[in-house]
């Protein structure tokens, strides 16, 4: 086999094996243990181990035979220029709905490139058909568990699912999700309904057969197409209708019911669409089993308006005075209405217009906001009284750009409509904290002692954790600081370890056994690589308040009561006094953790501090619902955030 993409390195860690092997940027990685590497899955897979042999080309033309004893799962220390090692995968199919054959003509490049790659399913959670993959891939996803795997199925019908994707061996390879299912490899599925091709009997001999996969197949959604404007010589597809989906509701409903009885998971999902076609109640919070389909569309207004109403719950209102305009599409539009009558009963005096847009540019068939263009937005907020700001979701925008889909930027709309643009993003933490775990924890109450101990049982490494890392920075920009022990740096070693960290993009390192007057060993190499090592101050601290306050950097992380971490009831420390000491010498943001668990807690706290940790509460909420817990920590960070804000 022959890879067509070139493994050059980008980078050399210093201290690393790497180095020591005098490999430079620029090289070229040929083979690992004789075997040609595809990607990064192969690359970590194939350098996981005790003794290595490396075939490199250097830059001058030479062939370099190395060979590398080390450590189990310890890093060689190198970078590359392509992070994911190889090509993205194109679609192979030419489904009869597919949106990207529905864009007009003359937009940027990428918005045209259809992907079918099940690594970006493992990576980016995208949905892949199965169709371009060959065993190998399939050999290699239970290998090195890649899960879960998002499938989009669309029929469990062979016969119609070659003519839905028009690819003859799309029904064959629904034989792939067996081997998946078989192996334990846990999967989401997808079905995208069209008017008259796999709805009514069809969906229901689908619903069927991908019962058999669950719980492993632990969720399948159901979509209505999307249909734009755009449509010359394409399949022929219809709208649904009010009738249609009250039927589609009926079914799903149905089988929720059943799978509950059998497996206690409702398995299958309506979009929101469907509700708002229906002109049906969305169900309950518990009846999405913990959000696994939020990116579907999949209960995101059911969590938005619980959000709301538990932000608008705790507070007390006032009479604060504000005049401002939301801008959605038509599906979100009767849900934000709600969720402004909702904030106006606490704030009679705070005026909010929700102005829906209707989507000119795909066609007035597409109602999610994703897919409001800025020449929209412009067009139909012209001329309007839009108060002090204007406030637009994240997800109108390109991912970590503020470009729109028809490369209009915010800045451009900003002066087109002379009002002040606001991104509402999801308002997540501000600061994540990552734990590698120890095997004597000292600090920590029971809740992370239990967590350190499930994740060393799990295999979970040091080099791990480095590269799960690795992996989230390509979606996640918020600080992000480990919490760890001093004698895993030390084993690690405090050079590699800190050089690691930078490489990782890891902002700062606390390490609460580290004494502030041994701390001058790891800090020196700290600021050396960029990276703030973060100073803890305990009530017993009392006269080297000042002394550790005025040498801070990054934070301060001030420990709100004595013992280990936990929930407390009652938090009886004087903090106020604490931070009166602190902001005597030093101006860097002190926040409190050590037991804070409730909306009222970070309130109260956040009067006087400038932040507050929560650990245990977070872990609990894993702990509790697994793979399941994303919505549920979604939920309770809002809330954290919203009595925190209230507070200020």
């Amino acid at each position: 086999m022959k890879n067509k993409t070139k493994h050059i390195i980008k980078t050399i860690e210093p201290g690393s094996i790497a180095e020591e092997l005098e490999l430079e940027p620029g090289d070229e990685l040929l083979r690992v243990n004789g075997e040609i590497i595809e990607d990064v899955f192969d690359y970590h897979f194939q350098t996981n181990d005790t003794y290595l042999e490396l075939t490199i080309r250097k830059k001058n033309g030479e062939e370099w035979d190395l060979e590398i004893e080390k450590e189990y799962d310890e890093e060689i220390g190198i970078t590359f220029e392509n992070e994911f090692m190889d090509q993205y995968r194109s679609c192979s199919n030419n489904c009869i709905f597919c949106f990207i054959d529905q864009m007009p003509p003359g937009m940027r490049p990428t918005l045209y490139f259809k992907d079918d790659d099940s690594r970006l399913s493992f990576l980016q959670g995208n949905y892949v058909t199965l169709t371009n993959m060959s065993q190998k891939d399939i050999d290699r996803i239970i290998q090195y568990r890649l899960e879960p795997i998002n499938v989009s199925f669309q029929t469990m019908n062979p016969e119609l699912r070659c003519k839905m994707l028009h690819n003859r061996f799309a029904g064959e390879a629904l034989l792939k999700a067996d081997q998946l299912y078989e192996a334990g490899i846990t999967m989401n599925g997808q079905i995208v309904l069209c008017k008259g091709v796999n709805d009514g009997k069809e969906l229901e001999f689908s619903l069927e057969k991908l019962s058999a996969y669950a719980p492993v197949l632990q969720s399948v959604s159901v979509v209505p197409v999307g249909l734009s404007k755009f449509r010359q010589g394409l399949y022929p597809l219809e709208p649904f209708k009010k009738e249609d989906a009250v039927k589609v509701l009926e079914q799903i409903h149905r089988w929720q019911e059943k799978m509950f009885r059998e497996h206690g998971i409702h398995f299958v999902h309506a979009s929101d669409e469907w509700y708002l076609l229906a002109e049906q109640e969305l169900p309950e919070e518990e009846r999405y089993d913990g959000y696994l389909q939020l990116e579907n569309g999949v209960g995101m207004l059911r969590l938005l308006e619980t959000e709301v109403r538990s932000a608008v719950d705790a507070r007390p209102g006032d009479d604060r005075a504000a005049e401002m305009t939301i801008a959605t599409g038509k599906l979100a539009g009767p849900y934000l209405e709600k969720c402004v009558k909702m904030i106006q009963e606490k704030y009679p005096n705070i005026k909010i217009r929700v102005k829906v847009i209707t989507n000119n540019f795909f066609g007035e068939l597409i109602t999610v906001s994703g897919l409001i263009t800025g020449t929209d937005l412009k067009e139909q907020l012209a001329g309007l009284e839009l108060g002090e700001r204007l406030l637009i979701p994240c997800n109108m925008l390109r991912s970590g750009e503020d470009i729109f889909l028809d490369d209009v930027s915010v800045r451009e709309l900003e002066d087109a409509l002379g009002t002040e643009i606001v991104v509402v993003d999801e308002n997540g933490a501000d600061l994540v904290e990552l734990g590698i775990p120890f095997s004597d924890p000292t600090a920590e109450g029971p809740v992370i002692q239990g967590a350190n101990l499930r994740a060393l049982n799990a295999g979970i490494t040091t080099d791990k954790i480095f590269t799960f890392v690795k992996e989230l920075r390509k979606d996640v920009k918020v600080p992000l600081v480990f919490m760890t022990y001093a004698n895993v740096v030390f084993s690690y070693g405090v050079e590699r370890f800190v050089s690691e960290c930078r490489e990782s993009e890891i902002d700062g390192l606390i390490l609460p056994d580290l004494p502030f007057e041994e701390k001058e060993e790891v800090d020196v190499v700290a600021r050396r690589y960029g990276i703030d090592l973060i100073s803890m101050i305990a009530p017993t601290s009392k006269e080297r308040i000042r002394k550790i306050a005025k040498g801070a950097k990054g934070f301060l992380y001030v420990v709100s009561s004595m013992g280990v971490t936990g929930e407390r009831t009652n938090i009886t420390t004087d903090i106020g006094g604490m931070l009166k000491e602190i902001r005597s010498v030093s101006s860097v943001p002190a926040a409190v953790g050590f037991g804070i668990h409730t909306p009222d807690q970070a309130a109260e706290i956040s009067k006087t501090a400038d932040g507050v940790i929560v650990g245990s509460a977070v872990v609990k909420l894993i702990e509790k619902y697994g793979s399941h817990a994303g919505g549920h920590l979604y939920t309770y960070v809002r809330m954290m955030k919203e009595a925190v804000s209230h507070s200020e």
